[in-house]
């Protein structure tokens, strides 16, 4: 039964009659049980709640942005779940062992990220090795966000008529470190940024002109081309004689070139 402060909740007073009703769902449907971890596909949600599957998916997003849940491989894991459950009776803790005894590995990681769960003296039996370090627990959340916003970039990217890549050679050259850079903006503002990129490399009234691969521009220009750098005010040329404005022309000229000898060398 659902506490009857869930409407009073800071949280769930801020979604949208939509966003609601599809958390309640996800605390009150069929396949929920005692431990707040279950499996459950985005087509029966969308199914039993009479939304889309576009909608769902949209609306579990910002669920797992805002550290509510978490979703993978089809299983949800509520994070504030077992806060809400009497983890002093030994029937309830039993029956949460019970429950997560019958989950993938996969996802055992994950649930060692809900709230109290390190509090109950629960015997899982579980293999240690995958009671993983809080490290190794963030590198597999942020393995799974990588996985979801890689094309999402890389087409944004390619649509500026930049340097062209391949999903495969963007996939070799991004290493951890990149997302790490990526991680401290919304994707918004680094799309932004690449947008900001490519306007000034390609307008005259900009001295800036060297084109960077896409994890070269994350490592080397993506704070320098966020608005909040104000780009487009730092590399705006100074210069008003037509002798230097030919000699940027000429510069950006031999920097196409030179682009287009590495793309096709990238390509091969």
């Amino acid at each position: 039964m659902i506490n009857t402060r869930f409407w009073d909740d800071n949280y769930v007073s801020n979604l949208d009659p939509s966003e609601k009703l599809v958390f309640l769902y996800y605390l009150t449907n069929p396949a929920t049980n005692i431990s707040g971890v279950y499996e459950i596909t985005l087509k029966r949600i969308a199914l039993d709640t009479g939304f889309d599957k576009e909608m769902v998916t949209k609306i579990t997003d910002r669920f797992i942005k805002d550290e509510k849940m978490i979703y993978l491989d089809g299983w949800v894991v509520l994070i504030n779940f077992l806060k809400y459950q009497n983890t002093k009776s030994p029937t309830v803790i039993k029956g949460i062992e019970n429950e997560l005894k019958g989950i993938p590995e996969s996802i055992i990681p994950y649930v060692y990220r809900m709230h109290t769960i390190s509090h109950l003296n629960l015997n899982l039996n579980l293999n240690p090795n995958l009671n993983l370090k809080e490290k190794e627990e963030d590198n597999l959340i942020e393995l799974n966000w990588r996985k979801k916003n890689i094309n999402y970039i890389l087409d944004f990217w390619n649509k500026q008529n930049l340097q062209q890549h391949r999903l495969k050679t963007v996939e070799r050259h991004i290493k951890k470190g990149h997302w790490d850079i990526i991680a401290d903006y919304d994707i918004e503002v680094v799309l932004k940024s690449i947008k900001n990129y490519s306007d000034i490399i390609k307008g005259d009234e900009y001295y800036f002109s060297f084109s960077w691969s896409l994890w070269d521009f994350i490592k080397r220009g993506l704070e320098k081309f966020i608005d909040d750098a104000k780009p487009f005010d730092n590399f705006k040329n100074s210069s008003n004689s037509y002798a230097d404005k030919e000699e940027l022309k000429r510069k950006k000229m031999l920097g196409k070139l030179e682009d287009d000898r590495i793309q096709k060398e990238a390509m091969k």
